[in-house]
């Protein structure tokens, strides 16, 4: 996972968790680090980009 600063947003895309380890809140968490690491460098908009295999969530 890694940032990528285009435009004034913080966009949050392939994350991925194990099979046996899904419905731990990992993904959650990695969506949050990834966010708070946007904040610290002055975004103040994110995005999450969703697959086929996200829409259940």
């Amino acid at each position: 996972m890694g940032i990528i600063e285009l435009l004034p947003l913080a966009g949050v895309y392939v994350v991925m968790t194990a099979e046996d380890q899904r419905r731990e809140g990992i993904g959650t968490a990695l969506t949050g680090a990834a966010l708070e690491a946007g904040r610290e460098r002055g975004l103040s908009v994110g995005t999450l980009q969703v697959s086929p295999f996200g829409f259940p969530v």
